[in-house]
């Protein structure tokens, strides 16, 4: 029988629970692993900033080495958690940068890629999704 506390530091619609003795955490909808999208085949409509400040707040102030993400793999080391905030990280950098360079909105979208994540499970089809979700965050704000 495993103790299960629940965490109330993720600031985006997931659930998080601390099973502190086996230094797991079950974190479902915010990081499935190895992947750009999430279970749906979409990035979150949350607001990217805010799960980047999930993840780093969870894995910095609890002592975990995996996680259970509740979707893909049962259990994934706490390693893939960051990997994909340092995806969403490298999402923003490149769209506001493209932005601020005045790159065309098509253009950009047409010719997205983002170099070291093109492992990740989706990134041929869904990336250009995903950069046009922070396009989104960027022009209106949501």
């Amino acid at each position: 029988m495993f103790h299960a506390t629940y965490i109330g530091i993720c600031v985006v619609l997931c659930l998080v629970l601390n099973l502190a003795a086996e230094k797991i955490l079950i974190v479902v909808g915010l990081a499935m692993p190895n992947a750009v999208v999430m279970a749906s085949g979409y990035m979150r409509d949350d607001y990217p900033v805010d799960v980047i400040r999930s993840i780093k707040a969870m894995t910095e102030t609890l002592d975990l080495n995996r996680y259970m993400p509740g979707h893909g793999p049962p259990i994934a080391n706490k390693s893939a958690m960051l990997e994909r905030a340092d995806y969403i990280q490298a999402l923003l950098t490149k769209v506001r940068s493209e932005l601020e360079a005045g790159t065309l909105f098509n253009t950009l979208i047409d010719e997205f890629t983002l170099p070291g994540f093109e492992h990740l499970r989706g990134y041929d089809t869904h990336l250009k999704r995903n950069a046009q979700r922070i396009l989104t965050y960027y022009t209106i704000g949501c």
